[in-house]
């Protein structure tokens, strides 16, 4: 179903109620999905709400929308993601695929060998709605500003479980287990300084991860990683 972001939208909203779209995503609506009328669109408000409604009828302005249904769906909050700020392309595309994996938070981390980069809030709010729509995602997830390493190794204590993909490894691969707050950690694409490891390597709740594979660009180490413990964690129930 093709989808659109408003974060204007609330649950006050009732079925069989009109209420009116304008701004951006209206252009996405009739320009570039070309919507007719009598069409569904699901409308997103990032914070849990999805509402499906019908197309009544639309100007070059605005959009009417008749609601149909009304679903709010509760937050599934089963990974945040540390990333060490990779080159700027990278970066975008992790931001992508962060909202289309369902991550919670993203913490921004200012490693030894990590790139700088500046990308405006704009920007980064454009790519991750439009993530949100294209994956029907019902969450935006909170991009946090960024932190220097050492800060990052000491808000870990907060999380159950961390997960780091290492050439060493500092638990058994086959019992993975995930707590209420679970921390994915990625190195920048010139990899962790020596200090670095050795920071995470004595973290109590940290579990070092091999994988026989080649080293990775950002992007593809991100997908990976992720599919890799989402295996685990589906396989638990």
């Amino acid at each position: 179903m093709r989808a659109v972001f408003d974060q204007s939208i609330n649950e006050m909203l009732k079925a069989g109620e009109i209420f009116e779209l304008k701004g951006e995503c209206l252009h996405h609506l009739l320009n570039v999905a070309r919507i007719k009328a009598g069409e569904q669109i699901m409308v997103l408000n990032g914070n849990g709400l999805e509402i499906i409604t019908q197309l009544e009828k639309a100007t070059n302005k605005s959009a009417f929308l008749k609601v149909v249904k009304i679903n709010f769906k509760e937050k599934n909050t089963w990974m945040d993601l540390a990333l060490c700020l990779p080159k700027k392309e990278a970066y975008e595309s992790i931001l992508k695929s962060s909202v289309e994996m369902g991550i919670s938070n993203i913490i921004q981390v200012k490693s030894e060998f990590s790139q700088k980069i500046f990308l405006s809030e704009e920007r980064t709010d454009k790519i991750i709605e439009t993530a949100l729509v294209q994956s029907n995602n019902p969450y935006l997830p909170v991009l946090q500003k960024t932190i220097e390493f050492e800060t990052l190794i000491e808000i870990v204590s907060g999380y159950d479980y961390v997960f780091a993909f290492s050439t060493k490894i500092k638990c058994d691969q086959k019992k993975i287990n995930f707590g209420k707050k679970n921390l994915m950690l990625i190195g920048p694409e010139g990899g962790f300084s020596e200090s670095e490891e050795k920071a995470i390597n004595v973290l109590a709740n940290v579990n070092l991860l091999k994988m026989d594979l080649p080293i990775m660009r950002a992007p593809t180490a991100v997908n990976v990683a992720l599919g890799y413990l989402l295996g685990f964690k589906d396989a638990q129930g």
